[in-house]
Protein backbone atom coordinates (compact mmCIF):
# COMPACT_ATOMS: atom_id res chain seq x y z
CA UNK A 1 0.00 0.00 0.00
CA UNK A 2 2.47 2.20 1.06
CA UNK A 3 4.57 1.51 -1.97
CA UNK A 4 2.06 2.45 -4.53
CA UNK A 5 1.37 5.53 -2.48
CA UNK A 6 4.76 6.86 -3.17
CA UNK A 7 4.57 5.67 -7.01
CA UNK A 8 1.26 7.89 -7.37
CA UNK A 9 3.25 10.78 -5.27
CA UNK A 10 6.17 10.50 -7.45
CA UNK A 11 4.38 10.62 -10.39
CA UNK A 12 2.13 13.68 -9.22
CA UNK A 13 5.27 15.67 -8.57
CA UNK A 14 7.29 14.83 -11.81
CA UNK A 15 3.71 16.07 -13.73
CA UNK A 16 3.63 19.07 -11.32
CA UNK A 17 7.65 19.73 -12.55
CA UNK A 18 6.99 19.62 -16.50
CA UNK A 19 3.61 21.87 -15.99
CA UNK A 20 5.65 24.11 -14.00
CA UNK A 21 8.16 24.26 -16.67
CA UNK A 22 5.50 24.33 -19.34
CA UNK A 23 4.13 27.86 -17.31
CA UNK A 24 7.32 29.37 -17.06
CA UNK A 25 8.67 29.09 -20.72
CA UNK A 26 5.19 30.51 -22.11
CA UNK A 27 5.50 33.71 -19.04
CA UNK A 28 5.96 36.20 -21.32
CA UNK A 29 4.32 38.33 -24.37
CA UNK A 30 6.81 36.57 -26.88
CA UNK A 31 6.46 33.02 -25.70
CA UNK A 32 2.79 32.38 -24.33
CA UNK A 33 0.93 30.09 -25.37
CA UNK A 34 -0.74 30.46 -28.87
CA UNK A 35 -3.55 27.62 -29.73
CA UNK A 36 -3.44 28.48 -33.01
CA UNK A 37 0.75 27.16 -32.90
CA UNK A 38 0.51 24.89 -30.08
CA UNK A 39 -2.34 23.18 -31.66
CA UNK A 40 -0.81 19.56 -30.02
CA UNK A 41 -2.72 18.08 -27.43
CA UNK A 42 -0.94 15.37 -25.15
CA UNK A 43 -3.15 12.32 -24.14
CA UNK A 44 -1.83 9.85 -20.93
CA UNK A 45 0.53 8.09 -23.52
CA UNK A 46 2.68 11.57 -24.75
CA UNK A 47 2.91 12.14 -20.48
CA UNK A 48 4.16 9.20 -20.16
CA UNK A 49 6.70 9.47 -22.82
CA UNK A 50 7.43 13.29 -21.83
CA UNK A 51 7.99 11.70 -18.41
CA UNK A 52 10.51 9.15 -19.35
CA UNK A 53 12.86 12.27 -20.84
CA UNK A 54 12.36 13.73 -17.70
CA UNK A 55 13.60 10.26 -15.24
CA UNK A 56 16.24 9.51 -17.92
CA UNK A 57 17.86 12.57 -19.11
CA UNK A 58 19.57 13.28 -15.87
CA UNK A 59 20.75 9.56 -15.56
CA UNK A 60 21.77 9.50 -18.91
CA UNK A 61 24.39 12.58 -18.48
CA UNK A 62 25.75 12.28 -15.14
CA UNK A 63 27.01 9.04 -16.44
CA UNK A 64 27.69 9.83 -20.05
CA UNK A 65 30.20 13.21 -19.07
CA UNK A 66 32.56 10.63 -17.97
CA UNK A 67 33.06 8.97 -20.88
CA UNK A 68 32.73 11.16 -23.49
CA UNK A 69 33.92 14.88 -24.44
CA UNK A 70 30.49 16.06 -25.44
CA UNK A 71 27.29 15.29 -24.90
CA UNK A 72 24.30 15.96 -27.64
CA UNK A 73 20.62 16.12 -28.10
CA UNK A 74 18.32 15.53 -31.11
CA UNK A 75 14.86 15.89 -31.08
CA UNK A 76 13.49 15.16 -34.58
CA UNK A 77 9.84 16.42 -34.29
CA UNK A 78 10.32 19.11 -31.20
CA UNK A 79 7.35 20.86 -32.24
CA UNK A 80 6.75 24.49 -30.46
CA UNK A 81 8.06 23.13 -27.17
CA UNK A 82 4.52 22.76 -25.03
CA UNK A 83 1.22 21.37 -25.38
CA UNK A 84 -1.35 21.24 -23.91
CA UNK A 85 -2.77 18.51 -21.74
CA UNK A 86 -6.13 16.76 -23.80
CA UNK A 87 -9.57 18.17 -22.23
CA UNK A 88 -7.63 20.77 -19.97
CA UNK A 89 -6.15 24.02 -19.98
CA UNK A 90 -3.01 22.97 -18.63
CA UNK A 91 0.37 23.26 -20.51
CA UNK A 92 2.91 20.98 -20.86
CA UNK A 93 6.51 21.49 -21.47
CA UNK A 94 7.34 19.02 -24.81
CA UNK A 95 10.30 16.82 -25.49
CA UNK A 96 12.95 19.46 -26.21
CA UNK A 97 12.05 22.04 -23.07
CA UNK A 98 12.52 19.20 -20.39
CA UNK A 99 15.46 17.35 -22.08
CA UNK A 100 17.67 20.66 -22.16
CA UNK A 101 16.32 21.29 -18.58
CA UNK A 102 17.01 18.34 -16.73
CA UNK A 103 20.33 17.34 -18.08
CA UNK A 104 22.34 17.02 -15.02
CA UNK A 105 25.47 18.15 -17.46
CA UNK A 106 24.08 20.27 -19.68
CA UNK A 107 24.40 19.15 -23.71
CA UNK A 108 26.91 20.67 -25.66
CA UNK A 109 24.82 20.80 -28.50
CA UNK A 110 21.26 20.80 -29.43
CA UNK A 111 19.59 19.76 -32.90
CA UNK A 112 15.81 20.50 -32.43
CA UNK A 113 14.12 19.52 -35.99
CA UNK A 114 10.29 20.93 -36.81
CA UNK A 115 9.24 21.22 -40.16
CA UNK A 116 6.63 24.32 -39.46
CA UNK A 117 7.84 27.40 -39.67
CA UNK A 118 5.53 28.66 -37.09
CA UNK A 119 6.54 25.87 -34.38
CA UNK A 120 10.40 26.45 -35.30
CA UNK A 121 10.13 29.73 -34.13
CA UNK A 122 7.59 29.71 -31.36
CA UNK A 123 10.54 26.84 -30.16
CA UNK A 124 13.31 29.40 -30.76
CA UNK A 125 11.60 32.07 -28.06
CA UNK A 126 11.29 29.61 -25.51
CA UNK A 127 14.36 27.93 -25.66
CA UNK A 128 15.83 31.55 -25.36
CA UNK A 129 13.36 32.18 -22.61
CA UNK A 130 14.72 28.94 -21.27
CA UNK A 131 18.08 29.88 -21.12
CA UNK A 132 17.45 33.26 -19.00
CA UNK A 133 15.74 30.93 -16.59
CA UNK A 134 18.98 28.90 -16.32
CA UNK A 135 20.50 32.01 -14.65
CA UNK A 136 18.48 32.22 -12.24
CA UNK A 137 19.29 29.65 -9.19
CA UNK A 138 16.03 29.90 -7.92
CA UNK A 139 14.39 27.77 -10.67
CA UNK A 140 17.05 25.00 -10.80
CA UNK A 141 14.33 22.37 -8.87
CA UNK A 142 13.00 22.96 -13.01
CA UNK A 143 16.01 23.74 -15.16
CA UNK A 144 19.39 21.89 -13.64
CA UNK A 145 22.07 23.58 -15.01
CA UNK A 146 22.93 27.05 -16.78
CA UNK A 147 21.91 27.09 -20.55
CA UNK A 148 24.24 29.78 -21.49
CA UNK A 149 26.96 28.15 -23.76
CA UNK A 150 24.91 25.04 -25.13
CA UNK A 151 24.68 25.41 -29.05
CA UNK A 152 21.11 25.12 -30.12
CA UNK A 153 20.41 24.48 -33.96
CA UNK A 154 16.80 25.01 -34.81
CA UNK A 155 16.33 23.50 -37.95
CA UNK A 156 13.26 23.83 -40.55
CA UNK A 157 13.64 20.69 -42.02
CA UNK A 158 11.37 17.14 -42.88
CA UNK A 159 13.17 15.01 -40.03
CA UNK A 160 14.13 12.68 -43.14
CA UNK A 161 15.97 15.56 -44.65
CA UNK A 162 17.71 16.38 -41.00
CA UNK A 163 18.46 13.25 -40.34
CA UNK A 164 21.20 13.05 -42.54
CA UNK A 165 22.45 16.77 -42.71
CA UNK A 166 23.05 15.77 -38.45
CA UNK A 167 24.86 12.73 -38.46
CA UNK A 168 26.96 13.97 -41.49
CA UNK A 169 27.90 17.15 -38.72
CA UNK A 170 28.20 14.57 -35.82
CA UNK A 171 30.33 12.25 -37.72
CA UNK A 172 33.16 15.02 -38.49
CA UNK A 173 32.89 16.14 -34.66
CA UNK A 174 33.10 12.68 -33.59
CA UNK A 175 36.34 11.93 -35.28
CA UNK A 176 37.63 15.38 -34.57
CA UNK A 177 37.23 14.60 -30.61
CA UNK A 178 38.86 11.47 -31.40
CA UNK A 179 42.15 12.25 -32.82
CA UNK A 180 41.98 15.46 -30.99
CA UNK A 181 41.31 14.74 -26.84
CA UNK A 182 40.75 10.59 -27.17
CA UNK A 183 37.05 10.89 -26.46
CA UNK A 184 34.02 11.14 -28.56
CA UNK A 185 30.41 13.04 -28.66
CA UNK A 186 27.35 10.65 -27.33
CA UNK A 187 23.78 11.51 -28.91
CA UNK A 188 21.09 11.40 -26.95
CA UNK A 189 18.11 11.23 -29.77
CA UNK A 190 14.55 11.59 -29.49
CA UNK A 191 12.12 10.20 -31.92
CA UNK A 192 8.14 10.59 -31.61
CA UNK A 193 6.68 11.36 -35.47
CA UNK A 194 3.11 12.12 -36.38
CA UNK A 195 1.79 8.81 -38.27
CA UNK A 196 4.08 7.32 -40.73
CA UNK A 197 6.11 9.96 -41.90
CA UNK A 198 9.96 8.52 -40.78
CA UNK A 199 11.45 6.60 -43.43
CA UNK A 200 12.95 3.25 -42.65
CA UNK A 201 16.36 5.11 -44.40
CA UNK A 202 16.39 7.65 -42.09
CA UNK A 203 15.81 5.07 -39.21
CA UNK A 204 18.78 2.67 -40.84
CA UNK A 205 21.11 6.36 -40.57
CA UNK A 206 20.38 5.91 -36.91
CA UNK A 207 20.41 2.44 -36.04
CA UNK A 208 24.18 2.14 -37.79
CA UNK A 209 25.01 4.85 -35.48
CA UNK A 210 24.04 2.95 -32.23
CA UNK A 211 26.09 0.96 -29.30
CA UNK A 212 24.96 0.23 -26.10
CA UNK A 213 25.77 2.85 -23.39
CA UNK A 214 27.31 -0.45 -21.48
CA UNK A 215 29.92 -0.11 -24.49
CA UNK A 216 30.84 3.82 -23.80
CA UNK A 217 34.47 3.28 -25.02
CA UNK A 218 34.63 1.70 -28.24
CA UNK A 219 36.38 4.45 -30.79
CA UNK A 220 32.96 4.40 -32.87
CA UNK A 221 30.65 7.27 -34.15
CA UNK A 222 28.09 6.48 -30.85
CA UNK A 223 24.96 7.44 -30.19
CA UNK A 224 21.82 6.33 -27.89
CA UNK A 225 18.47 6.88 -29.24
CA UNK A 226 14.84 6.96 -27.47
CA UNK A 227 12.33 5.34 -29.40
CA UNK A 228 8.70 6.51 -29.14
CA UNK A 229 7.24 4.83 -33.03
CA UNK A 230 4.44 4.84 -33.38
Amino acid sequence: MGGGLSEVLRTLQKFSEIATLGKLVTSTDKTRFNPRIDNFFYNKWTLLKLMFIQLYTPLFTSIAKNYFAELNYVDLFAGSGVGRLKDTDIIIAGSPIIALSFARIPFVRAYLVEISEAKIEMLKRRVNRLRELSKDESHRDYVFSDLSDIKVYFMGYDANEAVHKIFCEVAKRHNRLLRNVKKGCINLIFIDPFGLNFSWSSLRCILLSLIHISEPTRPLYISYAVFCLK
